[in-house]
């Protein structure tokens, strides 16, 4: 993926509306620290519906993302959320990334962001997430929830349980240590309100029973995923006129719509391109219509032995 021909202005105003109008994994009903909402309501023309972003406002954004790991979704998601804040006339950045040293100079933390809203005067400690988990199946069928530990990133590097205990007990905690509270005074602050925006999509087992983890937001943006070797008999119960599309990670935030130049699945080359994979690859489904090839759900498709390594890594202690 290019930075500068994939990340067109589209797709980077769709990303930034995502952001703003995509629920939480996990809001204040789990924990209090949890934001439902964190961007307070205003005027600028930035968050309405429909707003495209000038070529200008495109050319800072990938200028920023030039400087960083830009191919990782965190730093993309991190990226476009630090440029929604700048342009907030009520928001008023006082840092980002703040790393917390302890006194041997190791690093014990990094604040995400820090912010004065200037309408209510309240200062933010904001910590920032975007995931994407799958959930695998449950012995029982009796269960209403299921277990955070059941729930793992594609490639198994990451778990759900793993996740929020480093945010809850760690990274939102961070202005409570002393090394933590001499950060944030030395910006002049005195009070602190914590919050965290957790945000992604959980994928469901096509086979297998897995409902919901627990405390999630019952609204959360949900797929699917499906074993390879199951896929083409999957596939035939889908709708004849769908294409498939298999989009760069950085395009997997925003409901996906594509034009007649980008390239396009049916059923049969989808079942090629995949046939042997080695890791877990991301499908949109589109339907055609009037303006081009608009999403209409998305799923994983694994390779055979995923689950059983997706087990092991969901037991594992550390």
């Amino acid at each position: 993926m290019k930075l500068s021909t994939d990340l067109s202005g589209t797709q980077l105003s769709r990303d930034l509306r995502w952001i703003q109008s995509s629920p939480v994994l996990f809001n204040d009903t789990c924990h209090e620290c949890f934001a439902s909402s964190v961007l307070p309501e205003c005027s600028s023309p930035l968050f309405e519906p429909g707003y495209a972003l000038a070529p200008e406002a495109v050319a800072f954004i990938r200028n920023a993302l030039g400087y960083k790991r830009w191919h990782l979704l965190g730093i993309y998601y991190e990226t476009l959320w630090h440029y929604l804040l700048d342009q907030h006339p009520a928001i008023h950045t006082l840092a980002r990334n703040l790393q917390v040293q302890k006194a041997d100079h190791s690093t014990l933390g990094e604040f995400d962001l820090i912010y004065d809203n200037l309408d209510t005067g309240i200062t933010t400690h904001l910590e920032l997430a975007v995931k994407l988990y799958l959930g695998i199946p449950c012995f029982s069928q009796h269960s209403h929830s299921s277990h955070w530990h059941q729930w793992v990133g594609p490639g198994l590097k990451d778990r759900m349980d793993r996740k929020l205990h480093r945010l809850l007990s760690h990274q939102i905690r961070l202005a409570r240590t002393p090394e933590g509270a001499a950060a944030i005074a030395s910006l002049g602050v005195a009070r602190l309100s914590r919050s965290i925006c957790l945000q992604g999509y959980l994928f469901y087992p096509v086979h297998g029973y897995c409902p919901p983890p627990q405390n999630c937001n019952p609204d959360h943006l949900k797929g699917y995923w499906i074993a390879e070797s199951m896929l083409s008999q999957w596939l035939e119960q889908q709708p004849s006129e769908l294409y498939y599309f298999r989009p760069a990670k950085l395009r997997w935030l925003a409901s996906l719509h594509e034009s007649e130049r980008q390239k396009k699945n049916d059923k049969s080359s989808l079942l090629q391109s995949l046939s042997g994979i080695r890791q877990p690859q991301l499908i949109i489904a589109c339907a055609e219509e009037s303006n081009g090839y608009n999403e209409q759900y998305r799923f994983f498709v694994v390779p055979d032995d995923w689950q059983k390594q997706a087990e092991l890594a969901s037991e594992k202690q550390q």
